[in-house]
């Protein structure tokens, strides 16, 4: 008998600024699947895929499809442009 197991992901979230608005909390712990990258993790959380972000995982800039591992905490935060 073959069993089809999901392995899942535990990340921290922590939402900066105007990106707090899709969420109740700045903190968030996610279960998500293995093998997913950012913009899965944006998508569960409800943050829409054309969001201007600065993406931050463990400490360094990184993209939407950067793949996502156990334990890693991603910071959000709204890209702002001036003049």
């Amino acid at each position: 008998m073959t069993h089809n197991l999901e392995f899942l992901l535990k990340v921290n979230v922590k939402l900066f600024a105007s990106v707090r608005k899709f969420s109740r909390r700045d903190n968030l712990e996610i279960d998500i699947e293995e093998g997913s990258i950012v913009k899965d993790l944006l998508s569960k959380i409800g943050i829409p895929q054309n969001e201007p972000l600065l993406v931050i995982v463990n400490e360094s800039t990184q993209g939407k499809e950067t793949p996502l591992q156990e334990g890693d905490t991603l910071c959000l935060f709204p890209i702002i442009a001036g003049g």
